[in-house]
């Protein structure tokens, strides 16, 4: 039996969510661009914010805040249930189960632990020998990092000298 997900008002999760019966839509850039539309706008609907995110040929990862009010499983609700149908409706694949159900989620409670998982979500494609390196991958944040602070990946200890909130700050419009 899955754990029931808990949710913090204003915390900041880092959640995985796989495709369906070994499915790569992430493979197509359309499915990429309207996953990530849908995304944007539910984000924008529901008031949360992203830190982080990739896209994986088979799964995908996130970092975000979670709004006021609003629970994780209703959030990812509306992320996953809307970004089926769209996804599925440009693939040609109406009806098809896109998500395999439910999500992984991690509550980020210190600094270091936001860089541990910024670092993971743009190692991920480097891992995976799709990109060289993690700001070459189109469907990922790691472009904004580099352009922004220099750098995708960070010393994740340097991160303890900071407040989370301070760090957050930094890190409010990665859709640029």
């Amino acid at each position: 039996m899955r754990p029931k997900h808990f949710s913090i008002e204003n915390g900041i999760f880092f959640l995985t969510v796989r495709c369906a019966h070994g499915m790569k839509p992430f493979l197509i850039d359309i499915a990429c661009e309207t996953y990530l539309i849908v995304l944007q706008e539910k984000l924008r609907d529901f008031n949360s914010t992203l830190f982080a995110y990739v896209l994986m040929p088979d799964h995908m990862h996130l970092l975000l805040q979670l709004p006021e009010k609003v629970s994780l499983n209703k959030l990812m609700n509306h992320i996953n249930g809307t970004s089926a149908r769209k996804v599925n409706n440009v693939l040609g694949s109406t009806g098809v189960k896109f998500w395999q159900g439910g999500f992984h989620d991690v509550y980020v409670r210190r600094p270091k632990d936001f860089a541990i998982k910024v670092n993971y979500i743009h190692n991920n494609p480097v891992k995976a020998e799709i990109v060289q390196r993690p700001e070459d991958h189109a469907f990922s944040s790691a472009k904004f990092y580099k352009k922004k602070f220099g750098t995708a990946i960070f010393q994740a200890g340097e991160f303890n000298q900071f407040s989370l909130d301070g760090i957050t700050s930094e890190v409010q419009d990665i859709w640029q």
